[in-house]
């Protein structure tokens, strides 16, 4: 919304809830971390799982301030869709979209299926103490 999109169209939906989703990945070789005193490991990790949270709350805000846009817009319609509609729009899209991030990621030498499972397993782990709720949902949340 801080890019200007409430001025740019008529009607905005939440696509399905099929999202934006992003993934942020920091990588060090096994042998460096190995050779490491366990207790800078232990300050990498505590750091790591910090940055999980300050990513999350920012995100949130993110959000909150993109809705407050949205309040304010005059000529952008939200469509609320039913959970049947969106299940539609997946239905539709999904293999062509996986099929796409496949070819992609082949192109790479690496595991389309294994980075999906892992990303899938993090999302699991998380999702509880920082669960996601898009800024469709939100929005609709403070319009009442």
């Amino acid at each position: 919304m801080k890019d200007g999109l409430p001025e740019m169209v008529n009607y905005l939906s939440s696509a399905g809830r099929m999202g934006v989703y992003a993934a942020v990945i920091t990588a060090m070789n096994l042998d460096r971390w190995n050779a490491l005193p366990k207790d800078v490991q232990d300050a990498f990790l505590k750091a790591a799982d910090n940055a999980i949270q300050y990513y999350a709350e920012a995100q949130g805000k993110d959000a909150d301030d993109s809705v407050e846009i949205l309040l304010k817009a005059k000529r952008v319609q939200v469509v609320k869709m039913s959970p049947e509609e969106e299940k539609a729009w997946r239905d539709k899209t999904h293999d062509a979209v996986v099929k796409k991030y496949h070819d992609q990621v082949a192109r790479t030498g690496a595991d389309g299926n294994q980075l999906v499972a892992g990303y899938t397993a993090l999302v699991r782990k998380y999702e509880k103490t920082n669960p996601y709720q898009t800024g469709i949902d939100r929005y609709f949340a403070r319009k009442k």
